[in-house]
């Protein structure tokens, strides 16, 4: 099933204001045109998680039972059943929007708890469907119903809890339970229209900075964990950015973050001897956002020259880094931005020609230097070959 090609599948609106299709049905016309359906999913869903886990019914516990890492079960296959009903949750319309109706809450709360223990499932898919459905689930920001178990709020501190728990531990299930948490706070945040205040709470953040920090450097999780905590604070970022009338500063903490993701990376590629299983999205990852994070500050008018010349410099970096992800989407990055930003320079008669070819001088130098250091790289002893497609763009 390729959700993406079904406007009603997308329950999550990546510019931020949590709207869906009109296409897309809600839960209580469904289950109001079918009375069963809900008990009947209900039990689906439980005896799908049932086949993973013995006891589905305490989440702490069979998140992070110890003593099973070497242990054969029956969640080396999905059930038949577990894939279908996230897959039809996600795609009824959120429950946010039927605010004017309480009976939603009444009739989507009971599946909260099970979809929550599949954030934990050994497949991937599943873990991706299952935080989708729970953005789904979610009955809003919180305001008066902070504390209920749907609550927007209430969730993130669940996952933040969730989170914080696994940190000890090092087996394939904490890792996965990680990664499928991480999914849901992502998409928690993405769903809301103010997620920059739900970020603001201390203990969602310092997990959050903990994790895009690869566990400040030690690698304790995997790659894709830190890409999806450094992907939920940009989101953060970004909608900090589109809610302030002035000119949004980059919290220092997220630009140190994602340029040591990029650190990380150039390490691992230069250890032809490590395979290291999610490192090519976190690379592809970290190179488009600490990209887009210089690009910002470089054409904002506020900044001053010595850090717009350190940017430019950043970003040279990145279109020249040994790590092949980085450098490719890094690329990308800039070249999606670059056409509309020089457009704004050009059109604003304010601005003396002199000083726009000041201002574009140093970033056509960086660029032609770029250029010249792909180009070389045909001349080079192990290494790739020019990529014609980066050339092109660059």
């Amino acid at each position: 099933v390729d959700a993406n090609k079904n406007a009603s599948a997308l329950p999550i609106d990546q510019g931020g204001s949590g709207k869906t299709s009109g296409a897309a049905i809600t839960a209580v016309e469904l289950f109001r045109c079918y009375p069963p359906l809900a008990h009947f999913l209900q039990a689906a869903l439980k005896e799908g998680i049932s086949a993973t886990e013995a006891d589905f019914e305490t989440i702490d516990g069979a998140m992070f039972a110890a003593g099973n890492e070497g242990q054969s079960t029956s969640a080396d296959h999905v059930h038949p059943a577990l894939f279908p009903v996230l897959l039809l949750l996600s795609r009824l319309q959120p429950v946010a929007q039927s605010f004017t109706d309480s009976a939603a809450t009444d009739l989507t709360d009971p599946f909260v708890k099970s979809v929550m223990l599949c954030l934990k499932h050994r497949h991937h898919k599943v873990r991706v469907m299952a935080a989708r459905a729970l953005s789904v689930l979610c009955s809003g920001d919180g305001g008066d119903d902070a504390h209920s178990l749907s609550s927007r709020s209430h969730l993130l501190s669940r996952c933040s809890e969730l989170l914080t728990s696994s940190m000890s531990a090092t087996s394939s299930t904490a890792f996965n339970a990680q990664h499928g948490l991480l999914l849901a706070v992502q998409a928690l945040l993405q769903s809301s229209a103010s997620p920059q205040v739900l970020f603001e709470d201390e203990a969602l953040f310092a997990t959050v900075q903990y994790l895009a920090s690869w566990c400040n450097g030690t690698g304790a999780c995997p790659p894709l964990c830190t890409k999806i905590a450094l992907e939920a604070w940009a989101h953060a970022e970004e909608s900090h950015r589109r809610a302030k009338s002035t000119e949004h500063v980059f919290d220092q903490r997220y630009l140190q973050a994602v340029y040591t993701a990029v650190d990380q990376m150039e390490v691992l590629s230069g250890d032809t001897n490590s395979a290291v299983v999610g490192a090519a999205q976190l690379g592809a990852a970290a190179g488009t956002l600490s990209c887009d994070a210089s690009f910002s500050i470089i054409f904002s008018p506020t900044t001053d020259e010595s850090k717009r010349a350190l940017h430019i410099s950043n970003i040279e970096r990145l279109l020249t880094s040994k790590c092949y992800d980085v450098r490719l989407h890094a690329t990308k990055s800039f070249k999606k931005g670059i056409w509309s930003k020089v457009d704004e320079l050009l059109s604003d008669t304010s601005v003396e020609g002199h000083k726009r070819a000041a201002f574009l001088s140093p970033v056509c130098a960086m660029l032609v230097r770029a250029l010249r250091s792909e180009m070389e790289r045909e001349n080079s002893k192990g290494g790739l070959a020019p990529h014609p497609p980066t050339l092109r763009r660059l």
